[in-house]
């Protein structure tokens, strides 16, 4: 064997000897080799939970998972899941605090103040714990999740889900029609207050149409009653072809229920439509 053949051997053998062994979440708490502290360090979402770990073992390579359950102490505010797979480094008795993407799981319940504290629940599981691995392993912004996970564990509608492809995964989990659009909610929990509440902004998505010939064309929303609540552009000219755009309607403040985007040509005549609600 050559001699720099067999160095880089006597070196790897050493490393693999000498390296710390990875260790799993579960296993370092199930055996005390690890305290932590969990507490909320914002609002949810990026680095929503502050984690504090201190190692009571020895040195290790700790595997946190994405997908794990944080249960608040106090039982009136939203427990929490983490999507984010971390590998940390520790030394024996060493502390280290991380900052993990954290949603809340519990739309029903209040929103809890900075600093509360949290208790490990355990990893999450079937749904909960593909969507959470399909998020870390996507990148998915952390301002797109947090419609996916309530609408697993709170029975959210998918159309406030305002990630397209996330949506499409979270269809396929439930076992739900993917939706053609999405309505952005508005609303912004204070600490005491209630997690959740419906307040619709826009209704976004995509919209496509084939024309055959040259046209004048306008698109917009409609109400119920087939009266115009909104246009988003009006005497286009297109050519024959494909078109393919992308739309929002700004409904705050407008009457909820069953509406319609319809695409027409200059004599008022439908090309296109679809339904929409809120």
């Amino acid at each position: 064997m050559p001699l720099k053949t067999c160095l880089f051997a006597i070196a790897a053998l050493l490393y693999a000897t000498l390296a710390p062994a990875q260790t799993t979440f579960a296993e370092a708490l199930r055996n005390g080799w690890i305290s932590i502290d969990a507490r909320l360090a914002g609002s949810f979402g990026e680095h929503a939970l502050r984690l504090t770990l201190t190692n009571r073992h020895k040195k290790m390579e700790l595997l946190i998972p994405a997908g794990w359950h944080f249960v608040a102490e106090d039982t009136t505010v939203q427990n929490a899941l983490t999507t984010q797979e971390v590998l940390v480094s520790l030394e024996k008795d060493q502390k280290r605090t991380l900052r993990l993407h954290a949603f809340c799981t519990n739309a029903l319940k209040g929103s809890p103040h900075v600093d509360q504290a949290y208790i490990s629940k355990g990893a999450a599981e079937g749904n909960m714990k593909e969507l959470a691995q399909y998020v870390h392993h996507n990148k998915i912004q952390p301002d797109a999740v947090q419609g996916a996970v309530w609408s697993l564990c709170d029975g959210h509608g998918l159309t406030g889900i305002v990630h397209a492809d996330l949506a499409t995964f979270t269809a396929k989990l439930t076992g739900q029609p993917v939706p053609d659009y999405f309505v952005r909610n508005g609303y912004q929990p204070e600490p005491g207050g209630p997690a959740y509440s419906y307040a619709p902004v826009s209704v976004e998505g995509l919209f496509e149409h084939r024309t055959e010939k040259e046209e004048s064309v306008s698109f917009g929303l409609y109400n119920a009653a087939g009266e115009p609540v909104q246009l988003f552009f009006e005497n286009k000219s297109w050519w024959a072809g494909q078109h393919r755009f992308q739309f929002t309607f700004r409904v705050w403040g407008f009457p909820g229920g069953e509406h319609e985007i319809r695409l027409s040509d200059n004599s008022g005549k439908v090309l296109g439509s679809k339904l929409v609600s809120w």
